[in-house]
């Protein structure tokens, strides 16, 4: 289990008219996603109370990553009125170790929350190759706060920033001093808005707000698997190969060629259009694959051996390719 996804044993298979399975194709993902860098960024301020709510959510949510030299890294900022680097990205190559680690990891303290200087830091500083970023690997920035920051009027400049060096964002906002303080809800709605504003989009997948500091623990699952599942994204993977196979529920017939084929959403259509690609080819210049579709599974060649595949998400006006899981059989034959 990589946080709430679970995967199933098996393989992908060829199956005939009559289901009778022709032949194998690849065996199903069966770990967690590899090769992220993430950094956490930390609200340590003096109104994060206890502290020991944020220590417990690292220690839990740290718990769930893989951490290796070839796997994911975590680095971890913290800041207050100043920012301070607790943890570089390479500075761990195990699990137990960080874990270890973080359950003694002192509060910043402070008496402002400079939250833009925390991320601007950890952008260029945290993701430098000195602190263990690596070329090509996914950047992962988690942000947890407990208020509004003191230094607002750098959002727009250190999320464009972020924007540019193509760096995940996930906010999360802490309501406890909110509740303990009695504040209004205009006050709430103020600072869940600049959190949001932090986090990419869509929101749905990238913000949380919790109650308190101890609530952390009741997102740990939620975030984990959302984070995760960025490996699967098909900006990551360069590859000669790429199939997309119709989704079932909009009646699409499967396609099991080493081909992209694109599917229309429309009542009553049931006809996918073959991409003419080069070898090689970067998914995120496929211009074509993003309106009007619905896909169902998908198998791509893995660098590292064997096949990725899982579902595509289809909801909304466009069509986000992530999220592996392991691969389904098809309702329809192959054909």
């Amino acid at each position: 289990m990589c946080g709430q996804q679970q995967y199933i044993s098996g393989v992908c298979a060829n199956v005939s008219s009559s289901f009778q399975i022709l032949n194998s194709i690849a065996p199903a993902v069966q770990e967690c996603a590899k090769e992220l860098d993430i950094v956490i960024v930390l609200d340590g301020s003096n109104s994060i109370y206890p502290w020991s709510g944020i220590t417990d959510f690292l220690e839990r949510f740290l718990s769930k990553i893989v951490i290796g030299p070839n796997l994911s890294q975590v680095g971890i900022v913290s800041y207050g009125e100043t920012v301070t680097h607790n943890v570089n990205l390479s500075q761990f190559d195990n699990t137990q170790d960080l874990v270890k680690f973080v359950k003694e990891l002192p509060q910043q303290t402070g008496f402002k929350t400079m939250t833009f200087l925390g991320i601007d830091t950890a952008r260029k500083e945290a993701f430098m190759a000195e602190r263990g970023a690596r070329p090509g690997v996914k950047k992962v920035l988690v942000t947890v706060t407990d208020g509004e920051s003191h230094d607002f009027y750098n959002m727009n400049r250190v999320i464009a920033g972020c924007e540019d060096d193509d760096i995940e964002r996930f906010g999360i906002a802490v309501l406890g001093d909110y509740n303990r303080q009695n504040k209004t809800p205009e006050e709430v709605r103020k600072f869940i808005k600049e959190i949001e504003s932090i986090s990419s989009p869509p929101l749905h997948d990238h913000f949380f707000n919790v109650s308190d500091e101890f609530a952390l623990l009741s997102i740990v699952d939620a975030l984990g698997s959302r984070i995760f599942a960025l490996e699967g994204e098909y900006r990551e993977v360069l590859t000669p190969s790429l199939i997309l196979i119709g989704s079932p529920l909009s009646g699409q017939p499967a396609r099991r060629t080493g081909d992209v084929y694109k599917c229309p959403v429309h009542d009553g259509e049931n006809k996918c259009i073959k991409l003419e690609l080069p070898k090689n080819t970067t998914v995120p210049n496929l211009n074509e694959v993003k309106e009007n579709m619905t896909m169902g599974t998908t198998l791509v060649t893995n660098p590292n051996g064997g096949f990725l595949c899982g579902p595509l998400d289809g909801a909304g006006p466009s069509v986000v390719m992530r999220k592996f899981c392991t691969c389904v059989p098809s309702l329809h034959p192959f054909v």
